[in-house]
């Protein structure tokens, strides 16, 4: 019964992609996906209808819950009645369809990558990290890039890439496409790089950087501090940027960005503030 639900609903999904073409933007990696996905959308819907997925919806059951914009029905059979309802009001009449939809893309085991671009084929792909995970059934990194570089290869020549610059195994999966590719991070040769000018560990905490490409430069602040929330910020100027989006616009989605609950959030202590 499980695995027939999990069809159903895999190819209800698929059904709505396929007929209502919104663009899809696939985000995989080790580390990093749900702040990357959060990034991404603090900047698309300056511009745009926006959809991403609740909590950490990835695997075979999320990323149908996503693009539904559904959360779990656990084992209510009335939420699963929901589910099924709004997904067909979606696909025969396109209620709630966004122009854009920011999907986590996560994989388990060889063949998920598969499975997922095979519901939605990404115009855009973000490859955040590639490092040590999944081990159970990839015995080395380059077994678990070759799964998830799978969300690159599958992109058109008209889509595009974009790679994590400071982490060797996602940059390099720019070689498997023809589709044009975009690097972000803090090393100089990035196509988006981040400098940190000034952070503030004291809630509510911010970082001020400047955004360098190679046409031009601005500043930004950004709701937090700590690398892994600027390169998921740098990921979403990028995305920006490829979408046309007017600076002006992709500076006040950054200012709209929150971390994850429980992803270096700085938290007042007994005194109220931090002293380092």
């Amino acid at each position: 019964m499980k695995k027939f639900v999990q069809q159903w609903l895999a190819g209800l999904a698929k059904l709505i992609i396929t007929k209502h073409k919104p663009k899809v933007i696939g985000i995989t990696g080790s580390v990093g996906k749900t702040s990357t996905r959060d990034a991404i959308y603090a900047v698309v819907s300056t511009a745009f209808s926006v959809r991403k997925g609740q909590r950490n919806f990835n695997n075979e059951f999320g990323l149908p819950f996503a693009i539904l914009g559904v959360d779990t029905p656990g084992r209510n059979p009335v939420k699963w009645l929901w589910v099924f309802a709004k997904g067909y009001l979606m696909l025969w009449f396109g209620v709630s369809v966004p122009q854009v939809m920011v999907l986590e893309m996560g994989v388990d085991k060889p063949g998920d990558m598969d499975y997922l671009v095979n519901i939605a084929r990404p115009d855009i792909a973000v490859v955040t990290n590639i490092g040590v995970s999944h081990y159970e059934f990839f015995k080395t990194q380059e077994a678990v890039a070759a799964e998830k570089g799978k969300i690159v290869e599958a992109l058109a020549d008209n889509g595009f890439a974009v790679l994590n610059n400071d982490n060797e195994l996602a940059k390099a999966q720019a070689g498997k496409t023809q589709a044009r590719s975009i690097s972000y991070g803090f090393r100089d040769d990035s196509d988006v790089r981040i400098r940190i000018i000034e952070e503030d560990f004291n809630p509510p905490s911010h970082t001020k950087i400047e955004v360098v490409t190679h046409y031009n430069s601005f500043e930004a602040t950004v709701a937090g501090v700590g690398t892994p929330h600027l390169s998921a910020i740098a990921a979403g100027i990028a995305v920006g940027l490829n979408l046309n989006i007017p600076q002006e616009d992709i500076i006040k989605g950054i200012k709209t960005y929150r971390p994850v609950v429980g992803r270096l959030n700085i938290l007042a202590g007994i005194k109220k503030d931090c002293d380092y």
